[in-house]
């Protein structure tokens, strides 16, 4: 049967059975898929009944529509980090797409694992929370910049017409004032000058 197979080729690429209010395909494979499983299937001729079965067993390939919307959330949220090698980001000058999937992690990540709906899941998020963040990797970034001018032979900035000054002279006040995260702190001792007052105590 055709309409069988549709919504067998339906359930295997979207993995929820399709639902009410969804477009023209959607509203006719499920129809037909509520008529056909109505009652008891053992009342049923044997081909009305061969075919409830085969629904029925369509249905245990689906996941609920909140579960399969986390997964692909996941995988829209593994998809951005994979491209950019670093999660999205919130500030207002980004995106809505990334604003709104950077909302939907940071949600995830307050919960904590037991939000996700099964092993699997909950792995894919540590690995996401694992990877840094935007603000991180632009850190990251200012810092390497510093690292490869030192290396041309330039010497640090001292004022505020030079580049990187003023991205110096915060890390310089965060770290007197000790509210630096101590990774932040071993990655600027690397460099040598850029901390050059002794961190106050917290």
């Amino acid at each position: 049967l055709q309409t069988l197979e549709d919504l067998r080729s339906y359930v295997e690429q979207h993995s929820v059975m399709p639902g009410s209010g969804g477009t023209a395909e959607e509203e006719r494979l499920n129809r037909w898929a509520s008529n056909n499983t109505k009652g008891d299937p053992d009342t049923k001729s044997a081909k009305m009944r061969e075919r409830h079965l085969a629904i029925e067993d369509i249905r245990t390939m689906s996941v609920a529509r909140g579960t399969a919307k986390v997964y692909g959330q996941l995988a829209a949220a593994e998809k951005f980090c994979a491209e950019n090698g670093f999660r999205p980001g919130t500030a207002a000058s980004l995106p809505e797409e990334e604003r709104t999937l950077a909302d939907w992690l940071n949600r995830r990540f307050n919960t904590g694992p037991s939000s996700m709906p099964d092993d699997l899941s909950r792995r894919r998020l540590q690995s996401l929370a694992a990877l840094p963040s935007r603000s991180d990797m632009q850190w990251n970034r200012n810092l390497q910049a510093l690292r490869d001018d030192l290396d041309a032979g330039t010497p640090l900035p001292t004022s505020w017409s030079q580049e990187h000054f003023t991205w110096l002279s915060v890390q310089r006040r965060d770290h007197r004032a000790g509210i630096m995260p101590q990774w932040k702190v071993q990655a600027l001792s690397q460099v040598p000058g850029i901390i050059t007052e002794r961190r106050r105590a917290a």
